[in-house]
């Protein structure tokens, strides 16, 4: 790339960049096959590749005072860009996902919320098209906001790309009513609502205005030397003419700084500087919520109703992680995939389901015989049931649960499988060990493996001066941490000490001392005059913190949690508390010794119980001041019922809560705890008799957290 200076003798710069050397197109990104990373055979063009070592000198030699710059050509066109249709339930949970960073579970909750409070239409929809009263309102709205002249033309009607068996029993997603409601006047119950509300009003009105014109213009630029053509370049340049539908979503850029200087054909340049980097080749993006959304739609696989709970359900069987807005499948997931495609491959081909779809509409539209239908696809010949009958005993369980990867080809004796709890690693009969749940395939290399199974020792750092205890380097679920000690040596109920790496530490140049300072964690700052307790720096899992009592406040950036001091922790914690008293909605007492409160969250109105948070019913969302203290109860026994370890899950269902509100209340509520813990004790046997039934149930083959159910 090169930066000349020119124009109109006024020294204006611009930014060009390399096309042909000596005659030869160089070649760019789209020249590559994204499979092989090659260039692509049986180009019409041939193309140069370029070397590290062949730019270094090209730029040494553009740089000689002998070489002559002149532009050779000027272009220039005007492009059209399209508004985009009104939403459909696809089109939104993706946009809502780019410009929100809402998942599309969480996309239609809002919209649910939206909808019954009567400020949008359904929200389930694969129509793109307006009613007549609501293109009506829309127009109106262009006109008095904008001018005639960001009014699209009526009679020409919009052509817009249907999916696969694309339903349009309703409209598109739009503003409720025959006056569509400013964002800004909306009464909602949280501001996430008016942000969804806002992109679906924009969205709406820019779907029937005119196209943004854009200008585009690009010069060719000659490098000479005597009479050799050394290399051509372009420089290119572009501005909004005409922002159209862009006017409503604000998005105007000030391109200014992109338009090219006035040339002129002939025109002699000087050149600034001459740059060159290196470009790699990528492999294809990682699917994100709203590619993954698109791409269902595009397979014709489920329905808009059932995307998010597609994507919620992969997440939730842990076959997906999702990571700086990407989804990465696990382990689990390749060998679960690899299990389906090698003995039910009919099942998983995104055609099967997009078939199955199609007949389900062919009912709907009552063209096949619905009994028929559902009889031959589970017992028919090749049904459901008769194929898992006659596969499930040739099914090889020792390779259904391996892993292949291609970073383990050249390293055969290394084997991955996936067991009952989670992926781990065999490389002989001796020596194994387990990988961390936070290892990614990518991070999956012979080299990574023969680590983990070298320091599954636990190899001893060194030893601690005040407890003359040794500290350990292990390996758990979550990733590498540092011990202090082995049980034996705490008496009673005492555990030994553990503490994960910090950000920084790298288990190959970890010292004792580094390890030390993680052990003390969490440190001791004093107490909190306000309310007698004390006061603690340490660091979680979602990075350091200090805590006094429930209350738990994440470190600045500029916080070192092993500096911090008491007043500076009492100050974020009296920040915290102004913040949270700005969210409280209403204060329901305590419950089992912690505090219950109803707070404002970013999704509506939820329960904070201690340091939980629980999801309250669509009744309590709507009316979250009418909440008593005995329905908070019930939330939270609901909640700790599901998040019990296994085999402790009880049920709550019948069971009268106390929630403590005064002194007079503590003997009853002592009283009826008895009794509970009587009654639990019984059903913990019953449970534990469940679970060990349950694990001679065969889950599926590598999964680590599936039920029997799951294929």
């Amino acid at each position: 790339r090169v930066e000349v200076v020119g124009g109109q003798g006024d020294g204006a710069k611009l930014g060009a960049a390399l096309e042909k050397v000596g005659g030869v197109k160089v070649a760019k990104g789209k020249d590559f096959d994204p499979a092989t990373g090659a260039i692509k055979e049986g180009m019409k063009e041939p193309v140069k590749l370029l070397s590290q070592q062949d730019t270094t000198q090209l730029c040494e030699r553009l740089r000689a005072p002998d070489i002559t710059w002149t532009v050779t050509s000027i272009t220039s066109k005007s492009i059209s860009r399209e508004p985009p249709a009104a939403f459909t339930t696809s089109t939104l949970q993706q946009e809502a996902s780019r410009r929100l960073r809402l998942s599309p579970m969480q996309t239609m909750r809002v919209a649910q919320s939206l909808y019954e409070a009567g400020h949008i239409t359904y929200m389930r929809t694969d129509s793109s098209t307006l009613s007549t009263s609501a293109t009506a309102t829309a127009r109106a709205l262009i006109t008095t906001l904008f001018g005639d002249a960001y009014l699209s033309d009526a009679a020409a009607p919009r052509k817009t790309k249907k999916a696969k068996n694309a339903q349009e029993a309703h409209e598109a997603i739009r503003p409720a009513g025959e006056q569509f409601a400013a964002p800004v006047d909306l009464v909602v119950g949280e501001e996430i609502e008016r942000r969804l509300y806002e992109l679906i009003y924009k969205r709406t009105i820019a779907s029937l205005m005119t196209p943004a014109k854009t200008a585009s213009s690009s010069a060719g630029i000659v490098a000479v030397e005597g009479d050799e053509m050394v290399a051509e370049f372009r420089a290119t340049g572009s501005y909004v003419a005409f922002d159209g539908f862009l006017r409503a979503y604000g998005d105007v850029e000030e391109a200014d700084e992109k338009k090219l200087p006035e040339l002129k054909k002939g025109q002699k340049l000087l050149p600034k500087d001459i740059l060159s980097s290196v470009h790699e080749t990528k492999p294809p993006g990682r699917f994100s919520d709203a590619s993954l959304v698109k791409e269902l739609e595009t397979q014709g696989v489920g329905r808009p109703s059932t995307y998010a709970s597609i994507i919620q359900t992969l997440m939730d069987r842990g076959y997906v992680l999702k990571k700086n807005q990407t989804l990465i499948p696990t382990l689990t997931a390749f060998a679960v995939s690899s299990l389906l495609k090698t003995y039910f491959p009919t099942f998983v081909d995104t055609q099967f389901t997009a078939r199955m779809e199609e007949a389900l509409d062919h009912i709907a539209k009552g063209e096949y015989d619905r009994l028929s239908y559902l009889t031959n696809y589970y017992l028919g010949e090749s049904g459901l049931r008769s194929t898992v009958e006659r596969t499930e005993n040739t099914i090889e369980v020792q390779q259904a649960r391996r892993v292949m990867l291609p970073s383990l080809a050249d390293a055969q004796h290394m084997k991955l499988f996936v067991g009952p709890y989670g992926p781990y690693v065999q490389a002989d009969e001796d020596r194994k060990a387990s990988l961390p749940l936070t290892m990614l395939p990518e991070d999956v290399t012979a080299e990574a493996l023969e680590d983990l199974i070298n320091r599954k020792e636990d190899p001893v750092l060194g030893t601690d001066p005040t407890t003359g205890l040794p500290v350990y380097l292990k390996v758990g679920k979550f990733g590498p941490y540092v011990q202090l000690g082995e049980e034996s040596d705490y008496e009673g109920e005492e555990k030994p000490r553990k503490a994960s790496l910090m950000e920084g530490m790298d288990v190959h140049s970890l010292t004792v001392e580094m390890a030390l300072r993680a052990l003390s964690l969490p440190r001791s700052l004093g107490v909190n005059p306000e309310t007698g307790e004390g006061v603690r720096a340490g660091l979680g899992r979602f990075g350091p913190y200090v805590v006094s009592g429930e209350l738990f406040v994440s470190l600045k950036k500029d916080d070192d949690v092993f500096e911090v001091e008491l007043p500076r922790a009492l100050e974020l914690i009296e920040e915290k508390l102004a913040r949270d008293a700005a969210l409280l909605i209403a204060d329901l007492g305590t419950y089992k010794s912690k505090s219950m409160k109803v707070m404002k969250g970013r999704y509506g109105p939820y329960l904070k119980y201690g340091v939980k948070t629980a999801k309250l019913t669509a009744p309590m969302r709507a009316a979250p001041l009418e909440i008593t203290a005995e329905q908070a109860a019930a939330v939270v026994d609901e909640l700790l019922a599901a998040t019990a370890p296994a085999g402790k899950k009880r049920s709550t269902a019948g069971k009268k809560t106390t929630v403590k509100k005064t002194t007079a209340a503590k003997k009853a509520t002592a009283v009826k705890k008895t009794a509970v813990v009587k009654k639990t004790v019984a059903k913990k046997t019953t449970t534990k008799k469940a679970t060990a039934v349950g694990k001679k149930t065969p889950a599926a083959v590598g999964a680590g957290k599936t039920s029997p159910s799951e294929p």
